[in-house]
């Protein structure tokens, strides 16, 4: 029996809802002239014989480490964007690798980004480019009879913007529609990411309430439950989550080997 093990601590999604991850491709820059890691091991790693095996990944102070993740996994990493936002062949998904990479000294992640689209490059042969395909997403717009808000104001001293799970909910401070979307698009729970077209411009208040499982979203609750969906939940401020399809930068693969260099 396999296990497959996923952990999602409230730090990490505090991560998720107070971070400024963005889910549009960074364009790939020359990896050769991007910072190194000091020290990294790159395996092939296959699933064990008995079945027991963790899957993850992760960034610390001063690297990154990943377990039986998969090229498109590690890609994701190093370019911060969606898995569905990555195109190439069928192996990506399915051949597993173990990464230990640390740098000489503690660095922001954006360059520890920057270093681990180096190793893929220089272990794995790896070239890519961005193009615009059109995609599923859902697009962040005002409803019907306009959204419910009204901009807020605060001085240089009291910024204090962010996301932060309440019970049967969350609470945004301080955060503007784009951002909104951009965080919304690194939520776990969503299948496809959000995009801006409100159109509405300033900062926000506002506390959003949902049915929930833990921390989490139910996005298809039942008739009883005390709480609307988060679709519902959006509709009470004056916004609406509509599916669609929009063109986004995709990172597009040109090269890969499988099996990459010896440590």
């Amino acid at each position: 029996m396999r296990v497959f093990r996923v952990c999602i601590s409230l730090a990490a999604l505090l991560a998720v809802f107070g971070g400024n991850s963005v889910c549009r491709a960074q364009s790939p820059a020359a990896p050769s002239t991007a910072p190194a890691f000091e020290v990294a091991s790159v395996k092939v790693t296959p699933f064990p014989a008995d079945g027991r095996f963790m899957v993850g990944s992760r960034f610390s102070a001063s690297g990154y480490d990943g377990m039986y993740i998969t090229m498109r996994q590690c890609i994701q990493a190093a370019y911060d964007v969606r898995p569905d936002w990555i195109i190439g062949p069928a192996w990506i998904t399915s051949a597993r690798y173990s990464i230990n990479a640390k740098a000489s000294a503690a660095a922001p992640q954006s360059a520890l980004r920057l270093m681990l689209q180096r190793l893929l490059a220089e272990r794995f042969g790896l070239k890519v480019h961005t193009e615009l395909q059109e995609q599923p997403v859902y697009a962040l717009v005002a409803g019907k009879n306009g959204i419910k808000l009204k901009p807020v104001e605060y001085d240089g001293a009291d910024r204090d913007s962010g996301f932060h799970p309440v019970n049967m909910g969350l609470e945004v401070k301080h955060t503007s529609m784009a951002v909104l979307a951009k965080t919304m698009s690194s939520a776990p729970f969503l299948d496809r990411p959000v995009i801006d077209m409100t159109g509405v411009e300033g900062l926000f208040d506002f506390t959003l309430r949902y049915a929930t499982r833990g921390f989490f979203p139910v996005l298809d609750p039942p008739e009883d439950a005390a709480q609307p969906s988060i679709f519902l939940a959006f509709q009470d401020i004056g916004l609406k989550l509509e599916p669609r399809k929009a063109p986004v930068e995709c990172i597009v693969i040109d090269q890969a080997m499988q099996v990459p260099t010896e440590n």
